[in-house]
C-alpha cells in the first residue's frame, strides 16, 4: 500500500504540475484575447494570438486534471478553470469556420445578388490548386456579390472560370505575386467590373456598382506578422495611406 500510495502521489504531483501549465497557457490566450494591443507587443504574441480558439482545449483540459487529481484546493481549482472554459467558448465562436450546409445569410437578403447589403467571400489558396470543387461548392452555397480568392494558382483560376461563370461572369485576375507570375487574386463578381485608376499602391482595386453606389475593393496581401511586426504594420499603415476613403477587404 505504501507503495501504490507513492505511485499514486507522483502522478497527482505530475498531474496538478500539468494542470497549472495549461491553465496559465489558457489565461495567456484569454489575455491576448481581452486585451488586443498586447498582441502587437512582439511577434510572438501575434502568432501566439492565432491560437485564441484552442484556449477551449485548454481550459476543458485543465478542469478534467483539477478534478482527477487534485484535492481540497486542488479541486477548487477546477471551478476557476470552468469559468473559464465558458468564457473560451463564448469568445472562440466566432472565430469556428461556418460549415457549408450551416444556416447563414445568403442570397437576396444577405445581399446576393445585388441586394441592400453587398457581401464578399474571401479565401486564401496559398498557391495551391487543392480543394476546388470545395471551394466552388462553398461559393455557390453562400451565393456573395464578390468572391476574392488570393493566392490562386493558374489551375485554381482556370477551375473556378469553368465551374463559376454563369454565377459570377465577371472576373479580373488583378495582380500577380512577386516572383510567382502564375499565382495572383482573382476577383469574381456577379456585376460588371470597373477600373480603378492607377495609383501609389501595389495592390490590386477594382470598382463595382453593388446597386447602392459604387464600391471600391482593395484585396490587401501584405506580410505577415510571421515577417516581423515591423514590415506588417508599415505594409498596413501604407494601405490606409494609400486608398483614399476606398473600402479595403
Amino acid at each position: 500500500m505504501g507503495e501504490l500510495g507513492r505511485h499514486r502521489g507522483v502522478w497527482r504531483t505530475l498531474g496538478l504540475s500539468v494542470a497549472w501549465l495549461l491553465l496559465a497557457a489558457a489565461a495567456g490566450l484569454a489575455l491576448l484575447y481581452a486585451v488586443p494591443e498586447l498582441q502587437l507587443v512582439h511577434r510572438l504574441a501575434t502568432l501566439a494570438a492565432v491560437f485564441i480558439p484552442f484556449g477551449v482545449l485548454l481550459w476543458g483540459a485543465a478542469v478534467l486534471l483539477f478534478l482527477a487529481a487534485g484535492r481540497g484546493w486542488g479541486k477548487l481549482l477546477a471551478l476557476v478553470a470552468v469559468a473559464g472554459l465558458v468564457l473560451a467558448v463564448l469568445w472562440a465562436r466566432p472565430y469556428w469556420p461556418a460549415g457549408i450546409g450551416e444556416d447563414g445569410p445568403t442570397g437576396p437578403d444577405a445581399g446576393g445578388g445585388g441586394g441592400v447589403v453587398g457581401t464578399v467571400m474571401t479565401f486564401n489558396a496559398r498557391c495551391d490548386s487543392a480543394g476546388a470543387d470545395e471551394l466552388q461548392e462553398a461559393i455557390l452555397a453562400r451565393q456573395p456579390d464578390l468572391v476574392v480568392v488570393q493566392g490562386a494558382s493558374t489551375r485554381l483560376r482556370e477551375s473556378v472560370d469553368t465551374g463559376l461563370a454563369d454565377a459570377y461572369p465577371h472576373r479580373e485576375f488583378v495582380y500577380e505575386m512577386w516572383g510567382l507570375p502564375s499565382c495572383g487574386t482573382v476577383v469574381l463578381s456577379r456585376l460588371p467590373l470597373g477600373e480603378v485608376p492607377p495609383r501609389s499602391f501595389d495592390q490590386p482595386v477594382v470598382g463595382v456598382d453593388l446597386g447602392f453606389g459604387p464600391v471600391t475593393l482593395v484585396p490587401v496581401d501584405v506580410p505577415g506578422p510571421h515577417d516581423g511586426l515591423r514590415p506588417w504594420r508599415e505594409a498596413i499603415d501604407g494601405v490606409g495611406a494609400a486608398v483614399d476613403g476606398a473600402a479595403v477587404d
